[in-house]
């Protein structure tokens, strides 16, 4: 009987080869696109769920409280660390990060690192980076110990069994005691080096700064709220609110929610979007759905034709579900072959979706459990939903009025598939209109005018440490000075921070003289040249710039200091103009005087507030910034390099344009676009796929009306508008 079956659905299948076609075409697309779509998801939801531990590790979320607002940070205090170990039962083990970029020398090369983390010696046992040399228990134990990853025991030393030497960071020397596997790409926590964070922990140490990750290892069982329950002991025993000026509070962010989920300052590394997951998801399933409505109509809009068949069968004996299996089986087969074809387009296309939603070349398509899931659901499940309304449909027709020929098309089965394209093109338009609104947003935020020029900026990291004891400063005023005169860049100047990262040091209770510590506002601190401001054409509201004189602290430590508008409103002042003049404490001692206000600028992406900021004059900063003009612009950056390199020997030279750096921050939003214009396309297409088989099987069930209509003189046009 299976293979009776088998046979007529394939008959079926070659008589009707075009709606055939366009069914198995509409299926196939459909379930590429859901499954490339799904393979993403499935990609963003695996961030470190590699780590054997996932399940029972935590990070605090730092919740600041002042009168103007809140702040969430994952920065917290060094103590906080221990203090949950020792105070609450349930923490098994704690591990504080912290991430800086520097210098590296090694092998008598210099190497400009991004990724190096201070570490607690319990990292490499809370989390799973296996080592391939070294004792994980042990290798961070030590002062002035170190792990290297695979890849930078290979670029520092040319080979990957690095344990026993050295590398020198910042003038001190830290021994190798381990080399980790590469950190895999599906990990919220990335780094090539781990400094071991009990070197840090001198005379001079911060201990109040809120600039560490604090992850903690808790025993398994553990509930979260009843661990929250007890952070606000932990605050008051760490934290005096007297002091601080303002409350705080402590949450608990589970490892596997960070990348999705968390937004916070002092991330240690660029999280991802649950929103974005969410839609691409929804995005999945409306395509599924216009590929399943194009098969229900096609097959229900080709009963008609099947209505004989299913007379003569039911004469001779077909029972309901004889038929209803026998249809279902086609659908099987349809399905079947749709799926193959699916992958077939996977297969092709990999490459550029791959490249397009940001997966790494390395992502197991073909052995991902969650996608052979999937694909078995499509096996299974695809054909009884697609499948199961035209099997009935086809089923039910009397054998009486078939075979008399009485049988007509059923105005509710018209009405159904009416709603059915209906429905198609609706979620189709609310896919264009999502995608329309996104891309239009987009685009507002990547062309409005920031308040500053970033355009021709050519960005220099710039050297920490100079040789032979030289001043930095006199150092960079010879570098401009060449570079001016040889006509290769316009102007320049320097600063801690660049337009497109985050503002510079933060810190709290910052207020005018006089107020009280409740009073004080959490504002940001950058460090800059005497002409940041004219270099970058960021407008003076009020006061003055800094003279050359106001480089150094006056003699009694304080600074000349400009502030940003939203300063200016945060310490309540009524205009610009009564903010001149007025000295600024912090905590218990003076930072210098208010000499001028400037115009608000988005320093971050419009996504993003723009926070009340101080600006001090300094001596040294961490970037260089040239206008440079863009003609040559490959043999003017040689030219730079060449001169950088004199001048600041051993200094590797790493360069980018801001434009393009700042433009960094919209990166998730621009591959977000691109997808959702992508498969919003290939929507469209699939429904239309399903319309242009409707229309063609309605013009063939019109053919007698159309000739009785040429006959009486109908032409082309009529009939086109028909």
């Amino acid at each position: 009987m299976l293979n009776n079956y088998l046979k007529i659905a394939l008959r079926n299948l070659m008589r009707r080869k075009t709606f055939s076609l366009i069914n198995t075409l509409g299926l196939a697309f459909g379930i590429a696109a859901c499954m490339i779509i799904w393979m993403y998801v499935s990609y963003e939801r695996s961030y470190d769920t590699f780590n054997t531990n996932a399940e029972d590790i935590y990070r605090l979320e730092n919740v600041r409280y002042y009168a103007s607002g809140t702040d969430s940070s994952a920065g917290c205090v060094a103590l906080l660390g221990p203090t949950l170990k020792e105070e609450i039962p349930e923490v098994i083990d704690f591990t504080r990060l912290r991430k800086i970029e520097a210098l590296v020398a090694a092998n008598n090369q210099y190497f400009h690192e991004k990724n190096i983390l201070w570490a607690d010696s319990s990292f490499l046992t809370m989390f799973s980076f296996p080592l391939i040399s070294g004792d994980a228990g042990r290798a961070l134990t030590e002062r002035y110990s170190a792990v290297i990853t695979e890849k930078s025991a290979q670029k520092f030393f040319g080979k990957t069994d690095a344990v026993g030497e050295t590398i020198r960071i910042g003038g001190t020397d830290f021994k190798i005691t381990g080399v980790a596997e590469n950190v895999p790409p599906n990990s919220y926590i990335n780094f090539d080096i781990l400094l071991s964070f009990d070197t840090q922990l001198t005379d001079g140490f911060c201990w109040g700064c809120n600039n560490n990750n604090t992850f903690i290892r808790v025993r398994p069982g553990a509930r979260r709220s009843a661990l929250e329950a007890k952070l606000p002991f932990i605050v008051s025993k760490l934290h005096d609110r007297q002091k601080d000026g303002f409350d705080r509070a402590y949450f608990l962010q589970p490892l596997k929610d960070i990348h999705l989920y968390s937004h916070l300052r002092f991330e240690l590394e660029e999280t991802g979007s649950g929103q974005t997951i969410y839609f691409l998801s929804l995005t999945a399933l409306s395509i599924l759905l216009i590929a399943w409505i194009n098969y229900i109509n096609l097959s229900t809009a080709c009963s008609i034709e099947r209505a004989k068949e299913v007379g003569l069968r039911k004469v001779v004996g077909a029972g309901p579900w004889s038929l209803v299996r026998q249809f279902l089986i086609e659908s099987f087969v349809i399905n079947t072959i749709a799926v193959l074809f699916s992958l077939l387009i996977i297969e092709l296309t990999l490459p550029f979706w791959s490249k397009m939603i940001g997966l790494p070349a390395s992502f197991p398509f073909w052995k991902n459990v969650d996608l052979i899931m999937l694909l078995a659901v499509f096996l299974l499940v695809s054909p009884l939903v697609a499948g199961i309304y035209p099997a009935f449909v086809l089923s039910s027709y009397s054998p009486a009025l078939v075979l008399k020929g009485s049988f007509k098309r059923s105005s509710k089965g018209i009405f159904l598939r009416r709603g059915l394209v209906i429905f198609q093109f609706t979620i189709s338009i609310i896919l264009i209109v999502v995608t329309t609104v996104f891309a239009q947003q987009l685009a507002f935020m990547r062309n409005k005018d920031l308040g500053l020029s970033i355009q021709q900026k050519l960005i220099v990291n710039a050297p920490p440490n100079m040789p032979n004891g030289q001043d930095w400063l006199s150092a960079y005023k010879t570098l401009t000075n060449e570079l001016r005169n040889r006509s290769l860049i316009e102007d320049a100047t320097f600063s801690s921070v660049i337009p497109g990262m985050e503002n510079g040091d933060v810190s709290g209770g910052v207020r005018p003289a006089g107020q009280s510590m409740e009073k004080g506002k959490q504002v940001y601190f950058v460090f800059v040249a005497q002409n940041y401001l004219n270099f970058f054409n960021i407008d003076l509201v009020r006061g003055r710039n800094y003279f050359e004189s106001e480089l150094k602290p006056n003699d009694d430590g304080t600074r000349a200091l400009i502030v940003n508008e939203s300063a200016v409103k945060a310490f309540g002042f009524a205009s610009p103009e009564k903010a001149l003049g007025v000295s600024l404490d912090h905590d218990n001692s003076r930072l210098g005087t208010v000499i001028g206000v400037i115009r608000d600028y988005h320093q971050q992406s419009l996504e993003k507030e723009i926070e009340p900021t101080v600006f001090e004059c300094a001596a040294r900063g961490s970037y260089f910034v040239f206008d440079v003009n863009t003609t040559n612009i490959s043999k003017k950056i040689e030219a730079i390099r060449s001169n950088f390199t004199k001048i600041f020997p051993g200094s590797p030279f790493e360069y980018y344009f801001l434009d393009e750096f700042f433009d960094r921050q919209y990166r998730s939003d621009i591959k977000a676009a691109e997808v959702f214009g992508a498969f919003t396309f290939l929507s469209i297409s699939i429904a239309c796929l399903g319309l242009i088989g409707l229309s063609s099987l309605m013009t063939i069930q019109r053919t007698k009306e159309i000739g009785v209509r040429k006959v009486l003189g109908a032409s082309l046009r009529s009939l086109l508008t028909l």
